[in-house]
């Protein structure tokens, strides 16, 4: 499991401490029905139950997906509709050679709630914190990774693919594109996916193909779309903003890499929860040609069975 880091997770306690139990549990549930109704943060207590609640699982999911960039020497990294910065805190653990990392949020508080989170703990990072709305901007400034994180599906449509073209051509390396993991999630992607793919981008993760996404048929009848789930702690505020007694949660996500540079095809790439059975392992996959397979690992398959036994949902195979 991926959890906060310690500064981060002291940081917004001591944030939280300003407000009642009371008052972060009917935040929580505000801000719930909020998203659910295509609306986002509307009041400080909003801002309060978001580090708490929501901040978490987003943290793990960038963590998470930074690990399927290819290994490279990134220094800079922009963020598209930053909020409070925590991508900040999974970049600073994920690439050891991040210097520059730019914020970009419409939303002045939650700029300045950032910015006491990340007070003297990312000091070894050049943190520039800009208000912005992203769909006014003409170009974005150049930086080696580009991410927009769980902010396209609050954008009006018009504008979603306008921003992501944006972003591509502000790209020098990597495109990150993560959105939640449900079938509207999953629809932002692939209507990316498309644009991107007719501007000449290289896919990266988790398609390990350039051809059309196979679950497409499936994803039109309503049945199968692609997304992949992270589990992560619950510390104690967390738990009590969801009014929750399980110590973790899991959080559905589906995501996209892409790069302006031509990069080798990644393997195979493991689409569902494998189904460890007596003396085998499925696994469905999504091949390097383009298609879905069915792979059933034998016990007597001395060499990839252990590593299926190992595997897990959104993992390389083999």
């Amino acid at each position: 499991m991926i959890g906060l880091p310690l500064e981060l997770s002291c940081a917004i306690e001591r944030e939280l401490a300003a407000i009642s139990l009371n008052q972060l549990k009917k935040a929580s549930v505000e801000l719930t029905e909020h998203y659910a109704q295509g609306r986002g943060i509307e009041t400080s207590l909003h801002r309060f139950a978001y580090i708490a609640a929501r901040l978490p699982a987003t943290y793990s999911v960038a963590s998470h997906v930074f690990q399927w960039l290819p290994l490279e020497e990134s220094t800079s990294l922009l963020d598209i509709g930053a909020g409070v910065g925590s991508l900040a805190w999974a970049a600073a653990a994920a690439f050891p050679h991040l210097q520059r990392v730019t914020l970009m949020e419409r939303d002045p508080e939650l700029l300045r709630l950032g910015q006491r989170l990340a007070h003297t703990h990312l000091s070894f990072l050049n943190l520039i914190w800009k208000q912005a709305d992203v769909t006014r901007e003409v170009t974005f400034p150049d930086h080696d990774i580009t991410v927009i994180s769980y902010m396209l599906n609050e954008l009006p449509p018009l504008n979603q693919l306008n921003v992501v073209e944006r972003a591509y051509a502000a790209t020098k390396k990597f495109l990150i594109l993560i959105e939640p993991g449900t079938p509207q999630g999953f629809e932002l992607i692939l209507r990316a996916r498309e644009r991107l793919l007719n501007l000449g981008a290289h896919l990266i993760a988790p398609c390990p193909h350039q051809a059309p996404c196979p679950l497409l048929s499936a994803f039109k009848e309503g049945k199968d779309w692609c997304h992949f789930s992270v589990r992560l702690p619950r510390g104690k505020s967390h738990k009590q903003a969801k009014n929750a007694d399980l110590a973790y949660e899991d959080e559905k996500y589906t995501y996209l890499i892409v790069s302006p540079q031509d990069y080798p095809s990644s393997e195979n790439r493991i689409i569902r929860p494998p189904l460890t059975r007596s003396g085998h392992v499925v696994l469905d996959v999504c091949t390097q040609e383009g298609t879905l397979e069915r792979q059933v690992v034998s016990k007597k398959d001395k060499s990839l069975y252990p590593r299926a036994r190992k595997s897990a949902w959104g993992d390389k195979w083999p």
